[in-house]
């Protein structure tokens, strides 16, 4: 083997680290994309589209329509909306997302910290699991 031959080897397997490897500040950006879009889905009532932010554990649990269908009729009787907070990174696979809680009984400053799991190359929320646990109204 040719020392180019090594140079080359060597610069792909540094280039596949470099870009397999998100730095923290771009788990952050990502944690806080997925977490405005979540929130902004579920300001809109698109509970179709704030199904595809949650883990794929929840999601096993309940399949979308019946998850729209479910929200749907829960969230007649008890109106909310969440509002982007921020994010806080915990570590590469962990986060915690906040959001403002705005109901037609209540506004609360912020919500209890909602969980984050970094999972197959994607940030997911992992929680509301009544939504998925309940049995439906």
């Amino acid at each position: 083997m040719t020392n180019l031959t090594r140079l080359i080897i060597g610069l792909l397997i540094v280039l596949v680290l470099l870009t397999a490897c998100q730095t923290e500040e771009q788990k952050l950006k990502s944690a806080e994309k997925v977490t405005q879009g979540f929130a902004v889905a579920w300001q809109n009532e698109d509970y179709a589209k704030a199904y595809d932010y949650f883990v794929p554990s929840l999601k096993e649990k309940r399949t979308k329509e019946d998850f729209v269908n479910f929200v749907s009729v829960r969230h007649a009787k008890n109106k909310f909306n969440l509002i982007y907070d921020k994010v806080v990174l915990q570590d590469k696979n962990l986060a915690y997302a906040y959001f403002i809680y705005s109901g037609e009984a209540i506004v609360q400053p912020k919500t209890p910290a909602i969980e984050m799991n970094y999972v197959k190359g994607s940030w997911g929320i992992n929680g509301f699991a009544s939504y998925f646990l309940d049995e439906c109204p």
